[in-house]
């Protein structure tokens, strides 16, 4: 019996369980990074490719997305919603990282959506007076284009300095938190316009053009073919602009409010730039009324930066 015994012991002690090899999680996050990063510059590639298509008049586009029996769903309303994600992930992050209350951010998320998109209507509508009260009824139909970037910025940051009084946070604080998520949206938003084939420049032969049809040409312009596409011009400006203000907003070294006021005098001047090239009525000195709004926002965002520079 003894040896029987020991005999058990000896198989139990050379018949373990194989050990399965633990894959290591710092190796397995940058096979992520790595597999995430090919996965994207393969689909950009392939958007570009597409783009390139269009822009050579390869490829017609269709500003309708989808249409469900009679309800059609625009690549403009798409586009804003695409933008509006990013732009929310960013902000609710942006506003964890400085202690603010989730109820709150969602809450000023969503105001300053709705009257940011209000904002953006009523001033297209206001500088396209004449046609809207011959066709009131196409105040409406924001999916067929038609918002002023200025416009929303306007009443969409009245309405969170109301929310900000009324909860008693801090305005600068909230407002330099909600500045760079703007330019993001532009990244994306923007790119309604291509679908609509809006927003576009004077006619050019540079290699970055885009094809424009009959239908959509200004009348001026009615038999030429390429045009310049400032809606990239603004969406790849907007992209740069979102990281300098994302990087210095992460730093944490700029006094509250510099961050909002950097962002108006940089998308000013993107703004002032790019309405060099758009077809606009130039009202006083060669400029358009763009390029002045521009201007005066520059100088009153300037100010407002050397008054918070100084300020203890």
């Amino acid at each position: 019996m003894p040896k029987n015994k020991n005999l058990n012991i000896s198989l139990k002690k050379t018949s373990k369980k194989p050990e399965h090899r633990k894959i290591n999680p710092t190796l397995a996050k940058k096979i992520s990074k790595i597999v995430l990063i090919i996965v994207a510059a393969t689909a950009l590639s392939l958007f570009s490719y597409w783009v390139a298509r269009v822009f050579s008049d390869d490829i017609n586009l269709n500003p309708i997305a989808f249409q469900i029996a009679q309800f059609k769903v625009h690549w403009y309303g798409i586009c804003f919603i695409i933008g509006f994600i990013p732009s929310l992930i960013y902000v609710l992050y942006r506003g964890r990282d400085e202690g603010e209350s989730l109820d709150d951010t969602v809450n000023m998320v969503f105001i300053g959506a709705v009257f940011g998109m209000l904002g953006a209507r009523l001033a297209f509508v206001a500088l396209n007076l004449s046609y809207y009260l011959k066709h009131p009824l196409e105040t409406l139909n924001i999916w067929e284009g038609g918002l002023t970037l200025y416009g929303a910025v306007l009443l969409g940051f009245i309405a969170i300095l109301v929310y900000c009084k009324i909860r008693k946070l801090n305005t600068w604080k909230i407002l330099d938190i909600f500045a760079p998520a703007m330019l993001l949206g532009q990244v994306f938003g923007r790119w309604g316009n291509f679908f609509n084939q809006e927003l576009i420049g004077y006619p050019t032969r540079l290699f970055l053009k885009m094809y424009i049809t009959p239908f959509n040409r200004p009348w001026e312009y009615r038999n030429d073919s390429f045009f310049h596409p400032v809606f990239l011009y603004e969406s790849i400006l907007s992209l740069v602009a979102f990281i300098i203000l994302a990087v210095l907003a992460k730093k944490k070294k700029l006094k509250a409010g510099m961050i909002f006021a950097l962002y108006l005098m940089i998308y000013s001047v993107i703004r002032f730039g790019i309405e060099f090239v758009r077809i606009e009525p130039k009202i006083f000195l060669h400029l358009t009324l763009g390029q002045l709004i521009s201007a005066l926002i520059f100088i009153i965002a300037t100010i407002v930066l050397l008054i918070l520079k100084k300020k203890k």
